[in-house]
């Protein structure tokens, strides 16, 4: 019986394009959340987002269980949770509603019915300026309020940020894929006008602002995809299973990276997803190590050695 009518936004991001045909596949002969969903690929740019959505616009006063059910299933079976939100219309009121890492939140929209039009209007106008506007801004940068001079000149600084982002190859050039932010040490919002700053903290808005910020940035390799390649090189070319760089050790048997162990606060990173024989997973697990070992060179004694060392073993590794 129908609940309702809900309008999505849905998605999960698959890691390799060998995943993505599985799941696509598992999912139309089991057909998770009780049948109530479609998966498919809606953009050639995006070829690892699979959309999901309703067959048709009505709804069952289930739909939380069956997209928590959908939700199990996706990380039970590929390890990834589903992304994204949906608008539902009940008779109680419109909501706007979320799921992440498996856990859902709404929110009533009603609420604007308590305000005139023209203060509908400001809060609209407030929130284009605080939250990320499209078209407002005559940069890609998201556009603030500065709370002390009130101007529109509020900067995004990223500084001592280690980010790690999902990289494949398609015909041989490098795509990138969503970035994710790992730790913001220094970076901070701050007023160009004024000088007035505030220092990022975590949160789903700061993190929401600085992942699109970065999303935003010209799609070029930094300063890391270098080692990561020559790396990846190396391996292929060895067919070692053991790495050592800058004083991280990568142990590819057991699909895990590890710290010095004189680097307090720092944990092994590990991949179980990843099949190390296929090149797009062994260049990701490359450039993931590399990102963090050479982000640890604030901490480490100069000049830290780069040099790549690779072993059949870990035990065979230079010291």
């Amino acid at each position: 019986m129908s609940y309702g009518s809900a309008y999505s936004s849905l998605f999960v991001i698959c890691k390799t394009v060998k995943q993505r045909n599985e799941l696509l596949a598992r999912f139309q002969n089991e057909k998770p959340g009780q049948g109530e969903f479609i998966a498919e690929l809606l953009s050639a740019s995006s070829p690892l987002c699979i959309d999901i959505d309703f067959p048709s616009g009505e709804v069952s006063r289930n739909l939380d269980n069956y997209l928590l059910e959908l939700d199990r299933w996706l990380y039970e079976n590929f390890n990834l949770h589903l992304k994204g939100h949906w608008q539902l219309e009940v008779d109680d009121g419109d909501f706007r509603c979320e799921i992440s890492e498996g856990k859902i939140s709404d929110a009533a929209l009603n609420w604007l019915n308590a305000y005139t039009v023209e203060q509908i209007n400001d809060i609209r106008r407030y929130a284009e300026n605080m939250y990320l506007p499209e078209s407002t801004s005559v940069s890609d940068d998201p556009v603030f309020i500065c709370p002390s001079c009130k101007t529109r000149s509020i900067e995004v600084v990223m500084t001592d940020c280690i980010v790690s982002e999902e990289i494949h190859y398609q015909n041989g050039e490098l795509v990138y894929g969503f970035p994710k932010i790992h730790d913001s040490l220094n970076s901070h919002y701050q007023c160009s006008n004024c000088g007035w700053r505030l220092p990022v903290t975590p949160n789903p808005v700061d993190d929401g602002v600085l992942e699109k910020w970065l999303r935003q940035r010209p799609q070029t390799p930094d300063a890391f995809p270098d080692y990561a390649e020559e790396m990846f090189k190396l391996i292929r070319k060895t067919g070692h299973q053991e790495v050592k760089f800058c004083n991280w050790r990568l142990d590819l048997k057991v699909k895990r990276s590890m710290p010095p162990f004189f680097l307090p606060g720092l944990c092994p990173t590990t991949y179980p997803d990843a099949d190390s024989s296929l090149d797009d997973d062994l260049r990701m697990i490359c450039r993931d190590f590399v990102h963090h070992a050479l982000a640890s060179e604030c901490c480490q004694e100069a000049p830290l050695d780069k040099t790549i060392y690779t072993a059949s073993d870990i035990s065979e590794q230079e010291p």
